[in-house]
């Protein structure tokens, strides 16, 4: 017995121990196949050592064939944790299949659809050469061609003012009450994210300790708001062409009244801007081969780095409004997937 203990703690504590890569724990086959190499190399030096070969006495047997069983049983453990390590890996799998379903799938189709629209968009081969369309022509109208403009083109994250874009009108679309055009600025989009569920996440698979799987779910909120969109359509042939013009932009109907009315123009109504409100649950499920008490960071936590300057933050802090005349300097966390404005 003697023996064997001392062959144990000869190897547990001359054995290089092996390192492998993170995600090498979550593929097959197991890295932990690779820890016999290093038992190995110290398998010759310890079961014949202080023995003669061939055996001068039973002494000199005996104990090299209690080395030498010491060895064969930790292959048979090394063999028998790598079985489970890739048995675990098939489960996991196969009990995520049938927890999610074809939500994953759900999620890329959600995905895919926009990521095409671009790659048609970007694309020199299908991207529209003219930004005039036409329409079919019908027995009442000719050949009709129509324009669609909106001001902004392209909705940012950053305010505009009239120095920008021209179409940029205070609340209420009065223009003669200012007095310095870039006084009033125009917020066209806001966006921000809310984690719901909270770091770490959900443990999908808290068994076995081998592999552990954490669910977040972020919600996206965007909204946008356009100062001016207009869709411009004319119908005719080159001798006679007759043109509609479409506008929705922040600002009151007016129609021109008669000479003996009182007023030049009386107000009949008032228009609203274009706007769009879009909400978006993305699931995102992390792989980590740590099983801690409180859940282990995931590959996108940043912040748990000493180098980074990514800071913890369970949302993202937005405008309260967005259009006209936004107030900047008053911003908060969104909130149940909405943005301050709708909050």
């Amino acid at each position: 017995m003697s023996e064997l203990n001392q062959t144990h703690y000869e190897v547990i504590t001359t054995v290089e121990p092996h390192q492998t890569d993170l995600w090498n724990m979550v593929e097959k086959p197991s890295p932990l196949d690779r820890v016999e190499g290093n038992v190995r190399q110290k398998e010759d030096q310890l079961v014949y050592r202080n023995t003669s070969v061939p055996y001068e006495n039973i002494a000199d047997l005996l104990r090299s064939e209690v080395r030498k069983r010491y060895f064969e049983n930790t292959y048979d453990n090394i063999d028998q944790i790598s079985g489970w390590h890739d048995k675990t890996l098939g489960e996991s799998s196969g009990i995520l299949n049938d927890l999610l379903g074809g939500l994953l799938d759900t999620s890329n189709d959600l995905l895919g659809g926009p990521m095409n629209f671009i790659d048609q968009m970007m694309d020199p081969k299908t991207r529209p050469e003219d930004a005039r369309a036409s329409l079919k022509n019908s027995p009442l109208m000719e050949d009709v061609n129509y324009q669609v403009e909106a001001s902004p083109t392209y909705l940012s994250l950053e305010t505009v003012n009239r120095t920008k874009i021209p179409a940029v009108r205070p609340v209420g679309g009065n223009t003669l009450s200012i007095s310095n055009i870039n006084e009033t600025e125009h917020a066209p989009m806001g966006a921000g994210y809310l984690n719901s569920v909270g770091h770490p996440g959900f443990p999908l698979m808290p068994w076995p300790s081998l592999f552990y799987l954490q669910l977040d779910a972020y919600y996206l909120e965007v909204q946008g708001e356009y100062a001016r969109f207009e869709a411009r359509s004319n119908s005719g042939d080159p001798t006679n062409t007759g043109e509609m013009t479409y506008v929705r932009q922040s600002s009151n109907v007016v129609i021109d009244t008669p000479p003996w009315a009182k007023a030049d123009k009386l107000a009949v109504g008032s228009a609203e801007s274009i706007s769009f409100d879009n909400t978006l649950v993305i699931p995102i499920i992390v792989p980590s081969p740590q099983l801690l008490a409180k859940g282990s960071p995931g590959v996108g936590d940043t912040w748990r780095y000493k180098n980074s300057n990514s800071p913890q933050e369970e949302c993202t802090v937005g405008w309260n409004n967005i259009g006209p005349s936004p107030d900047t300097t008053n911003t908060n966390c969104i909130s149940n997937g909405n943005l301050p404005a709708n909050s």
